[in-house]
């Protein structure tokens, strides 16, 4: 009939405590899987039913499996991030495989010729979402509130030096978020760095923030003077396919995270970003610093 039936459990309850946890969504995978949000890996579906049998008044109508079907419904995943393959090069053979790979490694060798120049080449990325406290040794710091800590990062194709340093932009989510206007404003941010060799002409390689906006702000930043540069040239990887030097400082940052063991705070975040390169500046961006395009 139409009638609720009186055993129905009310999911509500679930979900909530499944935002507690509070899943982010990874600019990673974005585009493949719009609607999907990652916990921590070393999360669990038995981890949480466990916390939430333990703290809900109603522990014995709730059944393991319905919680893992409103996890399911919810489009939660505990996937580690950072390891996807491209899923075009993964495909049979096909006339769009083949157009795909030519595009590739035509931008390939363009990015290697970029780094033998004497030009001024950088590479961007946004490191994957850190959400702080990191204490996987210790279990009762999977139920604590996070902080959700960012890390757009700016590394020469070249390699580091003391004349062209890794410029990491740092902030968290009390600060600013990671939409395409916070994104532009790191990049505007790290052309005013002073740390840059003067140069007349630089190159941005990335395989994100391809959007109009960012365009609209570096033309405007360029022809206003409020960058020393005058000519900003942007190119981008095929996606799946972007493999660069920013990738490599965010493995070694990866590296000092294991080695301090715990990430209790955002201080410790930037502490880790700035030991993983040395030649590395970490700028902590204020929110005066994010425009309003």
């Amino acid at each position: 009939g139409k009638n609720t039936p009186p055993n129905r459990y009310d999911i509500t309850k679930i979900q909530e405590h499944v935002e507690r946890f509070r899943p982010q969504i990874s600019h990673h995978r974005r585009e493949d899987a719009p609607c999907v949000r990652y916990l921590e890996p070393e999360l669990s579906v038995k981890i949480l039913y466990d916390d939430f049998t333990e703290n809900s008044a109603v522990k014995d109508r709730c059944g393991y499996d319905l919680y893992r079907r409103t996890l399911k419904e919810m489009h939660i995943s505990f996937a580690r991030l950072g390891k996807e393959d491209c899923s075009t090069c993964a495909v049979p053979e096909g006339a769009d495989k083949e157009a795909h790979k030519e595009e590739a490694s035509r931008r390939r060798k363009s990015y290697g010729r970029d780094k033998l120049r004497e030009n001024l080449v950088y590479t961007s990325d946004l490191q994957k979402v850190s959400m702080l406290p990191r204490m996987e040794q210790f279990k009762e710091a999977a139920f604590t509130r996070r902080l959700v800590a960012l890390n757009h990062s700016f590394v020469p194709a070249g390699g580091s030096t003391a004349e062209t340093p890794v410029i990491a932009n740092l902030w968290h989510e009390a600060i600013a978020g990671r939409t395409v206007t916070e994104m532009a404003s790191s990049v505007i941010s790290f052309l005013k760095s002073k740390e840059l060799p003067e140069k007349q002409e630089i190159t941005i390689c990335s395989y994100q923030n391809k959007n109009y906006l960012l365009f609209q702000a570096l033309l405007s930043a360029v022809q206003n003077s409020d960058v020393p540069f005058q000519k900003v040239t942007l190119r981008y990887f095929v996606a799946g396919n972007s493999f660069m030097a920013a990738d490599s400082y965010h493995s070694r940052i990866e590296v000092q995270f294991c080695q301090m063991s715990a990430v209790l705070n955002f201080w410790d975040f930037a502490t880790c970003s700035r030991a993983a390169d040395q030649h590395c500046v970490t700028k902590l961006l204020t929110p005066q610093q994010f425009l309003a395009f």
